[in-house]
């Protein structure tokens, strides 16, 4: 059974550590964020809703080329963040990377060397999966707070949709999801859709790991000094900066709760009581944390993966909960963490 352990948020306030709570490595390894069976609860008064938004386009060409390349690099572990179709200065950034350590300096959007890259790399950048009853029945969330001392009320923080269950387990931003696939029935079994091809977690060892505020970026290391993976990130904000200096990997957990403290620096709360909120992939730090030697603070996931790198965080470096899980696979207590 996967143990459970309790976060306070990143700055302004603490984590109730239970001892024997924080998981290990071979622990984290069993966890799939997708295979998550939690209970549904609605009733909100102020919930997270869906705008209502003209029908999609179809993916371009040039979208679903990018798309390629974000998913040869996402199999590689230089990952683009959510797959989506666009380029963004992070993708040119862990492209170069990639080219620099693979002695691979033609490679770019559209290029052939991209699908020969790919054929080695686990086949074609996109495959064919077919909705399955436990896809659809969920349980889901039918809707979630949007403040986090509301959310202290749900038993837990579960997806909200199918889209958003399989955009997770696939790497993809949802909007994505849906265009690539339009017309299709996501509210029923049997549907057959098209979603990237990620292939599997890394297995290799980090040493240490550098994250970069400026660069909105954090680098994994090994033992040699190789780059061995490099995850878009939230890092900080103006109000609520991230620390700068040398850290330790403190502790690790899966699925994660979380304790909001009334002192915290960013919601203003009601009364003067914690509020812990329920595990889940829509919890404020998703379904991975990486504790620092600087307390209450992590690396950690989140709720909205197609906003890393593009959002700020409230001091903690935040990676979509995919990055965050393998990252918290590859790291050991002790490994040395260095915001710059």
């Amino acid at each position: 059974m996967i143990g459970i352990a309790s976060i306070g948020i990143c700055s302004a306030a603490f984590a109730v550590q239970t001892p024997g709570q924080y998981l290990s490595s071979d622990d984290l390894d069993a966890i799939d964020p997708n295979l998550i069976k939690q209970s549904s609860v609605s009733g909100q008064k102020t919930v997270f809703t869906e705008d209502v938004a003209a029908p999609h386009k179809l993916v371009s060409d040039e979208e679903l080329a990018i798309a390629e390349l974000q998913i040869l690099l996402d199999r590689s572990g230089f990952s683009p963040g959510a797959i989506d179709g666009q380029g963004s200065v992070h993708l040119e950034r862990v492209l170069e990377i990639y080219r620099s350590q693979f002695k691979f300096n033609e490679l770019k959007i559209g290029s052939p060397l991209v699908s020969e890259l790919l054929g080695k790399a686990g086949g074609a950048a996109f495959e064919e999966y077919t909705l399955t009853q436990d896809d659809i029945r969920g349980p889901f969330v039918s809707e979630i707070p949007k403040r986090i001392q509301d959310q202290g009320s749900l038993k837990k923080l579960n997806f909200m949709r199918v889209q958003e269950l399989l955009g997770e387990r696939f790497h993809m931003d949802e909007v994505f999801l849906e265009r690539l696939n339009p017309g299709a029935d996501f509210a029923k079994a049997g549907t057959v859709i098209k979603v990237a091809n990620i292939g599997r977690y890394l297995d290799i060892r980090v040493s240490r790991i550098v994250a970069e505020q400026d660069l909105k970026q954090v680098t994994a290391f090994d033992g040699k000094g190789r780059i061995v993976a490099v995850y878009p990130a939230s890092i900080g904000s103006l109000k609520n900066p991230s620390p700068r200096g040398d850290f330790t990997v403190r502790n690790k957990a899966g699925f994660p709760a979380y304790t909001l403290a009334p002192d915290n620096g960013f919601e203003v709360m009601d009364g003067n009581q914690q509020v812990l909120v329920a595990p889940g992939p829509n919890n404020p730090v998703g379904i991975a944390w990486i504790g620092l030697s600087k307390k209450t603070y992590g690396i950690h996931g989140t709720p909205e993966p197609s906003q890393i790198g593009k959002s700020s965080s409230n001091g903690c470096i935040r990676l979509t909960n995919w990055d965050a899980l393998e990252l918290a696979k590859l790291v050991s207590t002790g490994v040395q963490v260095s915001i710059r």
